[in-house]
């Protein structure tokens, strides 16, 4: 639609005008303004002559060209000829530039832009010109050499496509046209670092040539050819341009200066685009605002003309060695950034600092470990006695001491009388499987062992006679009597371990399918300790709870650092760490101010603890990356405590950096700063330095560093390197991916090999493949960690079956053929020798492993587990309500389809985490129990077993007829409970483990949401009058119903009375009555799913904790879904806005559908009912903090004031039901229930108003049910 052309002239002055010409780019390109500023300059001068303005006439007209170009490309065969040539050229290209951005990139492409400008001077530009003639090309041939130079130094990517517009006016009929002529040239390059610059000017040069004898072909049908997978976040093919400009649009005529406009658009990730002119080249870099900080394109410009001038100086060298960092930004990354020297005691082992505490704090108490504790000096005697005893044995500096006990004092005691005697404690989680544990053994050749009676036969048989075992509970008595009779022979504590030697040996997971044992040394210990007492303040006053397992090496400063400062250390029980409900109640109980979690485990507590942990000053989080939604929701557990987030490999002491959380002010959660005497490097794959903002490979400097690894030198040298930054030093190369910010913190951004942390755990996938592999049947082994849910990271293996060796084998071919068998067979043989954490939650059988066009493994490909891929028996279905109810919560947490009640929980790919969720879910159905449970009955026929003694529950799936016995009480009269608008009783295994034990319980449901409907509360309550007769023949009856519940239950009461029954209990839990809305437009309209949809989700907006902003954006922004589009797409919508209850989130859009019609005519019952007048006692439990015009709620115009007890509860009409507040509900309820002997004349005229404590709002899902208000 036109105008195409817009002209305006704007006024500036009498003597000085702004020309706007504005044009679609279908009829004009940059050459066409050339050409009309010309044409009119000649127009100009011809009017102030007088003369009437005369232009050559044109050769050709643009539609001429138009016709004869299409002819030509396609009957002339140009077109395949060209197309087939791009084919070639583009084939395989890279799907995009691995360019960092400072910004999360957008799901749709933003075009949002902003320019830099800059400058090569004149001297430059001339010399970049000579390198382009001594090598035959052009001075845009070698800016874009040195353009795809840059782009590979920051990203280390070979593969780099950059766009380039061409004029496209090779005939000179076209040159004084007018019209759209432009194309663009993909330029591919493969640029390697050690290539010279000029060998790659010379791959450029015939790129360019090679692009411009096909330079006919529209870009367009291009991409129509080569079909590159479409993602609307990126252009296809490339995502930055280069642009080289010869002359000056309009220079020829001073009269048309151009009028420089700020761009706000940019169609690419960022332009590159010179101009030349005789001051050199003036150069301006058009980014996207949405991906870039200015300050980042800045920096990009000034590496750019660094980089032109190193190339210049010597064009010959390889690309790696061209400088591009000037000399102050390399000062700042290797120096400024690292001014971390720092005093601390380096003549000290870690031990020594101990002894020093002694001497300050004797009878202090030291550890805790349930009801036992001991004293910094009973500690100090002990761990020297055993000291002693191993020095008896032999132990000397350097000498490695295994140690294989629960989590109790004797872990402690061990491992002080270790480090005392000079040697270096070696961790033997008991949880390891036997194969790694004796693995470990005879690596380490640990020649003592200190391990517990339960534990001892065990170690016994996998170390042979290699080792001797001492039990430190069942022979601590020869241990002492041994040190006695030393000790009266005058033998000393010989004090001979120096800061050199061996604190503690570590193993991790080692990529050939074998641990690795990390060697850290008491220097690199007491430097990280030193600096954690000078940073955080440890007091004697404090407490420090010891809960990770001592196998991480994140304990080694559990152990150490209150030892140096006076503090008291809490022993979690063993496996408590995996307990949330636990923990809450130990921290409270123990008052702990100081504790680490890992982040993943961070989040489980905040998420599932109940009450705010007030003690709690200092919180660690190290081990896998930090989210930024338990930063921002921490505060709600432990609102006095400070959140650190550290990071540090195995290879170095613990920690290398560390942030306070309480600074963030980015969008991720960063890893800080080097910590004292600890050097940061990010460097590219040759040991050069990353700008700030690039990713590169961090290696770490400093006295931190560990020794080594044991018994593998030639690792120790690969991984250990020369610092090339100080002379005489190590730096280690952790394979971490990360980035300097400008503020001098670092962004870790994963992997740059195959080693990911789960939970906190430091895996190699290339020792679990190699395991795998060890298989007969396996052929191929691929593990990846994947995270198809967010913050659910699991492992899982893929792999390619050796069918010969199937075919060999009968059994083995059919177990190749069931591929559940293959599952259990893999992942029983993988748990025979890797830890719990390193084994994969599924297998996946592929008939080949998917590969990219270049032939390399195409991770990306690999399809998500399904159902086959878990290590499940012959499915056996649940039986009975309960192992119904606890299969679906099984299906939820686990994300798979179909569980069977003979299926094990953690060969379904569950983890300790995921226990938690269970927990979690269990105890919204009023279910209580621990993670222990779980463990000891990982099934779901055990657990339901375990659990029946206790509780009677029949579950969702019962019959809509009957009633649902949720805790069948003593033989008293039970109390029934009444669904809520929205068809649920959601709300009564909430509230049942806060109301007397001894009253039995039942739900009456509503009809299925695919059922027809009743619809009028009369109607409905006559169902539940069925439902309660057949559970109770006769009265008195106690009834009780909560928001709409509370109509039924109502009328329930009133058709049972006027049946001549007695009514013991009515409760109305914050239920209005209002006058029959019968004329009310709204509840006189039928069904319409969308606007009920938007109406309920109106409802639950208003007790959102969200802005009225924010609320109004939303409501419009679904009201705009609403409008055009159908129900399931405003149903995703409402999904992927968070907006939707638990209960609603995984219905399908015709079940949705389904459960509104049942809420629609739940809400137009109430509507139309209208409430007889009954002479029974009301309670009313009224929701304190909402706003209601009456006490009575509306039921003041039903009943007199003086039959209504109304009681407030702490909440809202939601939060009510929500902890703390449902807790005393439930204990309210009771009392009411337990008091109803009262005569209704003894209660005063106006009623009973009872108002409890106010409590705190916890945060907590919101529960929407319709006639609420």
């Amino acid at each position: 639609r036109g105008p195409l052309l817009r002209g305006k002239v704007i006024r500036l002055a009498d003597e000085e005008h702004v020309l706007m010409l504005t044009m679609h780019h279908i009829i004009s390109d940059g050459w066409s303004i050339g050409v009309l500023i010309k044409e009119l300059g000649l127009i100009l001068e011809a009017l102030r002559a007088g003369r009437e303005p005369e232009l050559p006439a044109l050769p050709i007209q643009y539609a001429d060209y138009s016709v004869w170009q299409r002819r030509w490309l396609e009957e002339g065969g140009v077109l395949k000829q060209q197309l087939a040539y791009w084919e070639k050229k583009l084939g395989g290209v890279a799907e995009s530039l691995d360019m960092a951005t400072d910004y999360p990139r957008p799901s749709v492409q933003s075009f949002a832009g902003a320019t830099h400008r800059f400058s090569l001077d004149a001297a430059l530009t001339e010399q970049l010109k000579q390198v382009a003639e001594r090598q035959g090309g052009t001075l845009y041939m070698v800016l874009l050499a040195a353009f795809q130079t840059l782009l590979y130094r920051y990203t280390g990517q070979s593969d780099i496509c950059v766009g380039s517009p061409i004029a496209n006016r090779q005939y000179g009929e076209t040159e004084g046209l007018i019209g759209m002529f432009v194309n663009t040239l993909a330029m591919r390059s493969q640029v390697e670092g050690e290539q010279k610059f000029t060998d790659l000017l010379r791959q450029v040069k015939a790129t360019c040539l090679e692009a411009y004898e096909n330079q006919d072909t529209p870009f367009e049908k291009i991409v129509e050819r080569l079909q590159p997978e479409r993602n609307l976040a990126i252009t296809p093919i490339f995502q930055v341009m280069l642009i080289l400009q010869n002359a000056d649009v309009g220079a020829f005529d001073r009269r048309f200066p151009p009028y420089r406009l700020q761009s706000e658009v940019s169609k690419f990730d960022f332009t590159a685009t010179f101009l030349e002119t005789p001051e050199g080249l003036r150069g301006s870099l058009t980014y996207n605002t949405s991906l870039y900080k200015p300050e980042t394109i800045a920096r990009m410009a000034n590496h750019f003309d660094i980089l032109c001038r190193a190339i210049t100086a010597a064009s010959t060298a390889r690309v790696r060695e061209l400088e591009f960092l000037g000399e102050a930004e390399e000062q700042q990354l290797l120096v400024g950034f690292n001014d971390t020297r720092a005093d601390y005691p380096s003549d000290k082992c870690i031990h020594e600092l101990f002894i020093e505490q002694v001497r300050i704090n004797p009878d202090k108490t030291a550890v805790v470990f349930g009801g036992r504790k001991l004293s910094y000096r009973q500690l100090y005697d002990k761990s020297t006695d055993l000291a002693l005893y191993l020095q008896a044995h032999a132990v000397k500096p350097d000498s490695i001491v295994g140690l294989c006990v629960e989590r109790s004092l004797d872990m402690m005691v061990g491992i002080m009388g270790i480090v005392q005697a000079g040697g270096a404690y070696l961790p033997l989680d008991p949880d390891y499987p036997d194969e790694r544990l004796a693995y470990m053994l005879e690596d380490s050749q640990a020649a003592i062992v200190l391990t517990q009676e339960k534990f001892a036969n065990r170690i016994s048989s996998l170390s042979g006679q290699s080792s001797r075992l001492i039990s430190l509970d069942r022979q601590w008595p020869e241990v002492r009597n041994c040190v006695a009779a030393l000790k009266e022979k005058n033998v000393e504590l010989l004090r001979e371990v120096k800061p050199h030697n061996l604190n503690y040996v570590i193993y991790t997971s080692g990529s050939t399918g074998k641990p690795k044992g990390v060697l850290v040394e008491h220097k690199a210990l007491v430097n990280r300790i030193h600096w954690m007492q000078k940073t955080y303040h440890l007091s004697p006053t404090d407490i420090v709870l010891q809960k990770t397992p001592y196998s991480f090496d994140v304990s080694v400063w559990e152990f150490f650092w209150p030892m140096m400062a006076g503090a008291a250390l809490v022993f979690a029980a063993p496996d408590g760490h995996k307990d949330v409900h636990y923990l809450e109640k130990l921290i409270i109980q123990t008052k702990t101010t100081t504790l680490h979690f890992v982040p993943s485990m961070l989040h489980t507590f905040l998420e599932n603890a109940a009450a705010p942990c007030h003690t709690v000053k200092r919180i660690f989080c190290s081990g896998e990356a930090l989210g930024k939604p338990s930063v921002d929701s921490y505060k709600t557990k432990f609102p006095n405590a400070v959140l650190h987030n550290l990071y540090g490999p195995t290879e170095a002491a613990i920690d290398v950096t560390a942030y306070d959380c309480s600074k963030l002010n980015y969008s991720f959660v960063p890893i800080g700063v080097p910590i004292d005497n600890t050097q940061i490097y990010v460097l590219d794959q040759f040991n050069h330095p990353k700008p700030i903002g690039v990713p590169g490979e961090l290696h770490i400097a400093g006295d931190g560093l560990a020794r080594g690894y044991l018994n593998r030198p030639e690792l120790t040298q690969a991984k250990f390197v020369a610092n090339p930054f100080r002379p005489g030093a190590r730096m280690y190369k952790t394979g971490d991916l990360a980035r300097w910010l400008d503020d001098g913190n670092i962004e870790f951004l994963g992997r740059n090999d195959h080693q990911v942390k789960i939970r906190g755990f430091r895996i190699e996938l290339g020792e679990i493949e190699a395991r795998l592999r060890e298989d007969v049947l396996v052929r191929e082994a691929v593990v990846v960690a994947r995270e198809d849910e967010p913050g659910e990271k699991r492992l899982v293996a893929y792999v390619v079956l050796a069918k010969e060796e199937a075919h060999n084998s009968g059994s083995t071919e059919e177990l190749a053929n069931d591929v559940n068998g293959l599952a259990g067979r893999l992942r029983t043989q993988l748990s025979a020798c890797l830890p719990e954490y390193m084994v994969p939650a599924a297998f996946v059988q592929l008939n080949a492993l998917p590969l990219t066009s270049s032939g390399k493994l195409d991770r990306k490909s690999l399809p998500a587990p399904q159902g086959d891929a878990y290590a499940v028996n012959a499915y056996e279905a649940p039986e009975g309500d309960f192992e119904e109810m606890l299969a679906s919560i099984w299906e939820e947490v686990l994300k798979i389809e179909k569980v069977g009640r003979r299926d094990n929980f953690f060969s379904l790919g569950g983890h300790s985490l995921m226990i938690l969720r269970l927990v979690n879910r269990l105890e919204q159905k009023g279910i209580n129990i621990s993670a222990v449970d779980v463990f000891k009955h990982s099934t779901i026929e055990s657990l339901a077993e375990s659990l029946t003694a206790t509780i009677e529950f029949q579950g969702k799936h019962a019959s809509t007829e009957r009633a649902i016995c949720l805790r069948k009480g003593n033989s008293e009269s039970p109390l029934f409970f009444t669904h809520d608008g929205s068809g649920q009783l959601i709300y009564v295994p909430m509230l049942a483990p806060y109301m007397d034990p001894a009253i039995p319980l039942y739900g009456l449901p509503a009809k299925h949401a695919f059922e027809s409907q009743l619809q009028t509360i009369e109607e409905m309550a006559t169902r539940m009058v069925q439902m309660i007769r057949a559970i109770q023949p006769t009265g008195p009856y106690r009834i009780a119903g909560w928001s709409f519940g509370g109509l039924t239950a109502y009328e329930v009461a009133a058709q049972l009375t006027a049946a001549g029954e007695e009514i013991e209990f009515l409760g109305l839990i914050d239920t209005y009555y209002l006058a029959p809305r019968r004329d009310s437009v709204d509840y006189q309209s039928d069904f319409n799913d969308k606007k009920d949809l938007l109406g309920a989700i109106k409802t639950i907006m208003r007790h959102l904790q969200v802005s009225e902003d924010q609320r109004l954006q939303a409501i419009n922004d679904l009201n705009a879904v609403a409008a055009n589009g159908d129900f399931a797409a405003l149903v995703d919508k409402c999904r992927k806005m968070g907006l939707l209850p638990d209960r609603w989130v995984d219905l399908t859009a015709v079940q949705f559908r389904q459960s509104l019609a049942r809420i629609h005519a739940h809400n137009l019952a109430s509507a139309r009912y209208c409430a007889p007048q009954i002479t029974i006692p009301v309670h009313l439990f009224r929701a304190q903090e909402d706003d209601a015009d009456s006490p009575w709620l509306g039921w003041n115009t039903v009943l007199p004031e003086n039959q209504i007890r109304v009681t407030q509860v702490p909440g809202t009409h939601l939060t009510m039901m929500e902890k703390p507040n449902i807790e005393l509900l439930g204990q309210v309820l009771s009392n009411a229930v337990r008091n109803v002997t009262e005569n209704l004349e003894q209660w005063p005229g106006t009623g009973i108003l009872t108002q409890l404590p106010s409590r705190p709002d916890q945060a907590g899902p919101p529960y929407f049910s319709a006639g609420s208000e």
